[in-house]
């Protein structure tokens, strides 16, 4: 009897830890209108690479010809969640490589080098190569940059299922 008890266990343990190594993410429900598909992860695919700016730093912006820009790092969502600017300042965004970004400068394709108005015109968006999206301040009011982020994974790899609607909240004056 005894013996069943520790086989019992032993299996049970082994469905905990087989388990536990895909992806660990928890679903919250349901995919519907309004109901998120599964919770961001606990760690932070956005974790800056070795050599990159630090979130909430100054950077001087490549190829760009101008003097520095505030660095927002976008993951599972940006960090940090907010900045302050003047007219004609600018924030870059750099997307993590280890997560794909949808809508950072507005709806659809972005190629690289195209500038939009974003945000009721109160931004610029120049789309860059290499996930990379650098703003322009136009004109003073309150605006909110937001992306649709999951996680990128390897072909035919167990992939975390989690989908972030990040949102940067943005005040010119």
């Amino acid at each position: 009897m005894s013996w069943l008890r520790i086989s019992g266990a032993m299996a049970m343990l082994g469905v905990a830890l087989a388990l536990s190594g895909c992806g660990g993410q928890p679903v919250t429900g349901a995919a519907g209108p309004g109901t998120p598909t599964a919770a961001p992860p606990t760690s932070s695919p956005g974790t800056p690479s070795p050599g990159a700016p630090s979130p909430g730093s100054s950077s001087t912006v490549p190829g760009s010809g101008r003097s520095t820009a505030a660095v927002v790092q976008l993951g599972a969502g940006f960090a940090p969640s907010s900045v302050r600017l003047r007219i004609g300042q600018q924030f870059l965004v750099i997307v993590s490589d280890r997560v794909t970004a949808t809508g950072v400068a507005g709806p659809g394709a972005c190629p690289a080098a195209a500038v939009r108005s974003v945000a009721r015109g109160l931004l610029t968006a120049q789309c860059m190569a290499g996930g990379r999206y650098l703003f322009t301040a136009e004109r003073s009011g309150t605006a909110t940059v937001t992306a649709v982020v999951k996680p990128k994974c390897p072909a035919k790899s167990v992939c975390p299922l989690w989908i972030a609607e990040p949102a940067l909240q943005v005040t010119i004056a």
